[in-house]
């Protein structure tokens, strides 16, 4: 993705509870699209003429840096501004939650 970034806009990330939260500017008679990428990966466009702020809920969980990025396109879909990259790093796996199957120890009963 190569497009002039025009240093007024911002984007700020906030983790929250429900996920990431991303606060961009508004560009008047512009779109804005959402991209994020997770480490060796490619860009993945998250959400089409998103509002600020948008909240990613399905952040991929794992290793590595998140990156974000706010597009702004025009009526005729080219992108005419872009805001800086952002990184938070990667939500880890949680702990299995389901119970796990171990091995009984055999018990030996003893007879009187």
């Amino acid at each position: 993705m190569t497009a002039p970034t025009v240093t007024s806009l911002d984007l700020q990330l906030h983790l929250v509870p429900a996920g990431c939260r991303l606060d961009f500017s508004r560009m008047p008679g512009l779109f804005a699209y959402v991209y994020r990428r997770q480490t060796n990966q490619p860009w993945l466009c998250i959400a089409h003429n998103a509002c600020s702020p948008h909240i990613d809920r399905a952040v991929p969980a794992g290793t590595g840096l998140i990156e974000y990025v706010v597009c702004y396109c025009d009526a005729a879909g080219n992108i005419t501004a872009t805001t800086p990259i952002v990184q938070t790093p990667a939500v880890p796996q949680p702990p299995h939650s389901q119970p796990t199957n171990r091995p009984q120890l055999a018990r030996t009963r003893q007879f009187a």
